[in-house]
Parts: C-alpha cells; sequence; structure tokens
C-alpha cells in the first residue's frame, strides 16, 4: 500500500478478543507510542472487565453514540460508552464500555432465569423463617441478623410477638399470659435497581484501543470495530456446504488458484454493488429492489434478478437482444455507468 502513498501508521488492525493477549499487547504497545494500532473487543478473561462495566453502570456517566446503522430501522442497536484508561502489562490502553439497548435473546432470557432463580431463594428462606419459633426476643434478633439475603430481592423482616394465656378464667377482666414466643413474619420486594443495572450490565462489551483519542473518539472505534463484521460476512459463501462440497484440488497451488479467483470475484461483486450505491446517494434517488419497492441499498445480487429475462441472439458477428430493456433494468445500467450495448457490443 506504500506505493499507494498510504504508510504503515495509516493501518488499524482490528481483531476479535483472541487477539487480546499479553504478548499482544505487549508487542503492539499503549497509547503513547504504539508500534501498531489496533482495535478490539477485550475479552472475559480479563477480570478487570466486570470491574469497568461495574463502573460505567454504576457511575451513569455514558457519551451518546446513538444508531451507527445506515438505514433507520426499528430493530437497530442505539449505542452510548464510557471511557477511561487502564493499565496492562506496564503500559496504557483505552478502554471504552459499549453498551446497546438490544441485547439478543438467549441473554434477557438468561437475565429472567437468574432473577426467577433468586425470587425462589427468596421463598425458601421466607418459608425457613416462618416455620421457626423463638423463646426469647434476643434469639429471634441474633437468627434477623444472620440471614442470608438474595441478590436481587430484598426481606423486610419483623419480629412478631406471640403471647401464649394462662388456662383459666381471666382475673380483674385479663388474662394471664404465660410465655411469650416470637415469630419472624417477612415480604419479598425485588430490588429493582439491582435488577436494572444486571440488565444494563447485560447489554455492555469492552473495548480495548492504543489509536489516538484526539483522533479517533469511542464512535469511531467501535464503527470501526463493526466494520470487521461487514468484511467477514463477503466470505460466508465459502461456508456454504453447495460450495465446500464440491472443492476437489489436492495441490495447494490451485487451491491458492482457486482463492484468488474468488477473491477477485468478490471484489467485483462487491463493487457493483458500492458503485451503484453511490449512484443512488449521490442523485439523491432509489431504485426498484424487492417485490417492486423502492430502495437505496440495491444488493448485487438483487440486480442480477433484475437482467434474468435478457436473452442475446446472435448471427454470424452480428448480435442483438430479443426484446427492449425494462424500465428497471434501464434505472441498474444506469447506476452501473452502463448501457444496454454490453449485450451485443464485442470489445476486441
Amino acid at each position: 500500500m506504500a506505493k499507494y502513498g498510504t504508510g504503515s501508521e495509516e493501518f488499524i488492525y482490528t481483531g476479535d478478543c483472541v487477539m487480546v493477549t499479553g504478548p499482544n499487547l505487549s508487542f503492539m504497545g499503549g497509547t503513547g507510542n504504539p508500534k501498531v494500532r489496533f482495535i478490539s473487543r477485550m475479552p472475559a478473561t480479563f477480570g478487570m472487565v466486570d470491574t469497568l462495566i461495574g463502573e460505567a453502570v454504576a457511575k451513569k456517566n455514558w457519551a451518546t453514540i446513538g444508531m451507527l446503522s445506515e438505514e433507520s430501522k426499528k430493530n437497530s442497536a442505539s449505542y452510548r460508552s464510557y471511557e477511561r484508561e487502564v493499565s496492562i502489562g506496564g503500559s496504557i490502553y483505552r478502554a471504552a464500555v459499549i453498551h446497546s439497548d438490544f441485547y439478543d435473546k438467549r441473554k434477557k432470557k438468561s437475565i429472567d432465569k437468574k432473577i426467577a432463580k433468586d425470587f425462589e431463594a427468596a421463598k425458601a428462606i421466607k418459608k425457613k423463617l416462618a416455620g421457626i419459633t423463638y423463646y426469647c426476643i434476643k434469639d429471634a434478633k441474633v437468627a434477623v441478623e444472620k440471614v442470608k439475603l438474595p441478590k436481587y430481592h430484598k426481606l423486610n423482616i419483623d419480629i412478631e410477638e406471640k403471647k401464649i394465656y394462662k388456662k383459666g378464667r381471666p382475673k380483674d377482666g385479663q388474662k394471664e399470659i404465660s410465655e411469650t414466643r416470637y415469630n419472624l413474619t417477612c415480604n419479598i420486594i425485588a430490588d429493582d435497581k439491582l435488577i436494572e443495572n444486571l440488565k444494563e450490565e447485560a447489554g455492555c462489551f469492552v473495548m480495548i484501543s492504543n489509536v489516538n483519542k484526539d483522533k479517533y473518539s469511542a464512535a469511531d472505534i467501535l464503527r470501526i470495530y463493526k466494520e470487521q463484521h461487514g468484511i467477514e460476512k463477503n466470505f460466508g459463501f465459502l461456508k456454504d456446504p453447495l460450495i465446500v462440497n464440491d472443492l476437489f484440488l489436492k495441490k495447494t497451488e490451485r487451491i491458492e488458484a482457486l482463492g484468488f479467483i474468488l477473491v477477485i470475484s468478490l471484489l467485483i461483486w462487491r463493487l457493483t454493488e458500492r458503485c451503484m450505491r453511490s449512484y443512488i446517494k449521490e442523485k439523491e434517488i432509489t431504485i426498484t429492489g424487492w417485490d417492486k419497492k423502492p430502495t437505496k441499498r440495491p444488493t448485487t445480487f438483487m440486480m442480477t434478478t433484475k437482467f434474468c429475462s435478457v436473452h442475446t441472439l446472435k448471427k454470424g458477428n452480428t448480435r442483438w437482444l430479443s426484446r427492449k430493456i425494462t424500465n428497471v433494468q434501464k434505472e441498474y445500467l444506469d447506476a452501473l455507468g452502463l448501457s444496454e450495448e454490453i449485450f451485443y457490443t464485442v470489445v476486441e
């Protein structure tokens, strides 16, 4: 890339949390003197991850990032961040706690299960306390102090006095008290603040980086990190059994050659998509998408389906189309800067 005027200092390496290890961090360097600039997600194996998330949720000092999706969708996540420096192996790094208001159903189910389990533990404590009678108030108070409270529910415990009267007729209109016993009664109240913090923590993860804070904000770090998913998903077709199961290559050089062809094909595929979207954005128009609905984000696959009806006829050296180009097809050709001549003009 240096041939095109891009120096090594312009690169930011983005990786999954597997990249974040002690030796790798030491090799890449901290924010003061980075040898290799990087952005990654801090793995949960670092004990400070839970500490950072707990600190961010407790302080509530979030900086709003908003939605990063290019399209405004109902289910698009909205982000916010809490950032501070951390020291690892003697070097300083940027740690940004990112909170998403849209955590997946699995996490929500796990949280609900944890709260339900905590409530069942509270009910078990309540039942156990209700079944014990104390002969003096001191013992009852000691029992209250020894109660192991659940994490997400409070127990309002009261000492209830129970008088046992002597048999026989009352004297002076009042029954004589034989003994006094004490029972514990309690009400279970959900700790809404702790539960809310638990749900908030579930939507958090920690980013780590050594890039310049003045040049790249926490929002920029998150945006760059999320771009790797956009790159990786392009290779999803290679994992399709329909593709992989049909590859019968033994020699290394043939496998490499096929890989090169696939990457070039993917590059053309994505370049086609980029050209169409850039044209639409520049002209501030829409194009006919699926089900004849207008769209600003056409895909290459969408485009290919629009030309299934195109047939080229040939007689000698002459070629022509069997039918006229439709308006929808012309929209896509215009977006690509092409004309219908590409179907019947031979380029020598």
